[in-house]
């Protein structure tokens, strides 16, 4: 319960810093406030300029007190004059003496002629050290009333003391005119600029009232149009109170627990709707929540009416009145049709991840098949060919002179046939490799192994002269191996087909296109028809005659294999006779 002293506190705040006429009442008294300070400084100002004004006016007595007593000394020492010499220098010390006392005042009290800043150090000292000059010069006199050069020297000094008086007269009167019209503006300016402002105030104050009394309208428009959302929104609202009871609920809160009115839940402990086990935790939720904790929580469950269990996420905020935390309110999202489905989902996920695994099995079988198929080719079809290709060889070599030509026609085609037959396991096996190889990450000078291949390429034909041409420094980040078969397929079709030409060139580069960086292999050799450009990529298929080309019509195939395990393309563009250009991609892999 709230204590009489902070209920009277809060009032006086309210009173104070909330209503509009206190304020009101405070910006005329600051106004007042403004203006009387101005007419005080108005006066402080008034006061020193009448003061600066009474002490030139001493000075100005003084100076003429001073020229009556220099007439008096008769520096020209007349015998006819009826002058008093001691009683010029009398009236001469009287003169300076007041002149000296007024500038030591001045100077002490920081006012009059300096606190207006009419006349500043520097000028005040000159004047100084010119009276005292002059009363060196008039002791100098005195002490030799007949001395020329004396009289001469106090002459000059008091010119110059005169005229830097009159100087000083001068400035200052034209400084204190100058000062006062500036002060004048000055005055009228924060004048006028107090009364705007006063104004501007007014008139403010005016419009926050205006706009405070326009606010109370649309908060209570905007309280209304917030329960009118709550009540329709299709997520649960609710609120409960510092004693753990529901103290408003919407519709759709009633009907995701299964209520039919309002009246059997308002009143009752929250714990009505909680799930036994989760009822812990709940209560941990709305206890942090009252202490001013925002809570944004996950799925949690519900105990509908019916006895049934139902999911929802849901958030819990606070709810404060003058700065008290009174309640806490939140809202539900039912979330069962989801769990439902969700639990679906990872009923289907189990079955799917097991017939995942049943195929991983069966393709690990196949692979160990595969891979038991090609150690087979690899050694027990290789046997027999050797077999075959060195009894061949022992009759060439041993009954090859008494042979007939027929005969030794047909064993050399023999021994041909088994070399051709040599390669094409040799292609068989790259094709498999090329499809069901492990791949492995590296970094690949492209171009020192196309330099590579180039090399065995031209060892292989040392009858004719190819010219290689190899973009430099081309690098790519993928498997070695795989990348030295495509090129031996790729380099070794450009150089077979361009070694009937008087000069072959191959050519190994690169080039920017859509979809990143593409390769390429160019020869000038005999091409081919664009017409069949989709049918060279096939194994076994060939569109040269094998006895002009040899060859067994899987090398394509197998770059094909190699370039679509790295995401990429290959094309070609040909023309008869005037060579072939083979295009292709390579998505790089991860080290």
């Amino acid at each position: 319960m709230k204590q009489p002293a902070e209920k009277t506190i809060k009032k006086l705040y309210r009173y104070i810093f909330l209503n509009t006429y206190t304020w009101l009442w405070t910006v005329v008294i600051l106004a007042a406030l403004v203006c009387g300070m101005i007419s005080w400084v108005h006066y402080q100002y008034q006061e020193l300029s009448e003061k600066t004004s009474f002490n030139l006016g001493e000075i100005r007595q003084a100076r003429v007190d001073l020229a009556k007593g220099f007439l008096y000394l008769n520096l020209t020492n007349d015998p006819s004059t009826i002058f008093n010499r001691d009683e010029g220098l009398a009236l001469i010390n009287q003169s300076i003496n007041t002149i000296e006392y007024i500038l030591d005042e001045t100077d002490q009290e920081r006012d009059s002629l300096f606190s207006l800043h009419v006349i500043d150090v520097k000028t005040r000292d000159v004047f100084e050290a010119d009276i005292q000059a002059f009363k060196k010069c008039l002791a100098d006199w005195n002490g030799a009333r007949t001395d020329k050069a004396a009289a001469t020297s106090l002459r000059i000094s008091y010119a110059e003391l005169e005229r830097q008086a009159e100087q000083m007269d001068i400035n200052v009167l034209l400084s204190l005119k100058n000062r006062w019209n500036e002060l004048d503006d000055v005055f009228i300016i924060v004048l006028w600029t107090a009364a705007f402002l006063l104004m501007g105030l007014c008139v403010l104050i005016f419009v926050a009232v205006r706009a405070r009394e326009k606010s109370a309208v649309d908060l209570r428009e905007s309280e209304e149009r917030f329960r009118t959302i709550i009540e329709n929104s299709s997520a649960g609202y609710f609120k409960i109170d510092l004693d753990g009871k529901y103290r408003v609920v919407n519709r759709a809160w009633l009907l995701m627990h299964g209520y039919d009115s309002v009246d059997e839940v308002i009143g009752q402990p929250f714990s009505i709707t909680q799930v036994d086990d989760a009822l812990d935790g709940a209560r941990q939720k709305v206890d942090g929540s009252l202490q001013g904790d925002i809570v944004r929580s996950g799925e949690f469950s519900r105990l509908c009416k019916d006895g049934s269990i139902g999911y929802h996420i849901y958030s819990l905020t606070p709810v404060k009145k003058d700065n008290q935390i009174v309640a806490v309110e939140g809202f539900l999202i039912d979330t069962t049709e989801r769990k439902r489905a969700e639990e679906a989902l990872r009923e289907l996920n189990e079955a799917l991840e097991q017939r995942v695994m049943e195929r991983t099995d069966q393709l690990e079988k196949a692979n160990r098949e595969l891979k038991s198929f090609n150690y087979s080719v690899s050694h027990d079809l290789r046997s027999p060919i050797r077999t075959i290709n060195g009894y061949s060889q022992i009759l060439m070599e041993d009954y090859g002179a008494v042979m007939e030509a027929e005969a030794a026609r047909l064993l050399d085609r023999i021994h041909s046939e088994t070399v051709r037959m040599g390669k094409l396991i040799d292609h068989l096996l790259q094709l498999s490799t090329a499809s069901n190889a492990e791949m492995r990450s590296a970094e690949v000078n492209l171009s020192d192994l196309v330099q590579k291949v180039d090399n065995r390429l031209q060892d292989e034909n040392p009858q004719v002269k190819i010219n290689f041409v190899v973009a430099p420094d081309l690098k790519i980040t993928a498997d070695p191996d795989l990348l030295e078969i495509l090129l031996n397929n790729l380099l070794g079709n450009a150089v077979k087909f361009s070694l009937k030409k008087p000069l072959p060139v191959v050519e190994f580069g690169v080039m920017d296109g859509e979809k990143g960086r593409v390769y390429f292999v160019r020869d000038n050799g005999a091409g081919f028809d664009m017409t069949q450009a989709q049918r060279i990529f096939e194994a076994f298929q060939r569109v040269h005659n094998s006895v002009e080309f040899p060859g067994n019509g899987i090398g394509l195939a197998i770059v094909q294999r190699i370039v679509k395990r790295y995401n990429g393309e290959i094309w070609a563009e040909s023309q008869l006779d005037q060579g072939a250009t083979f295009y292709f991609t390579l998505k790089e892999t991860e080290i």
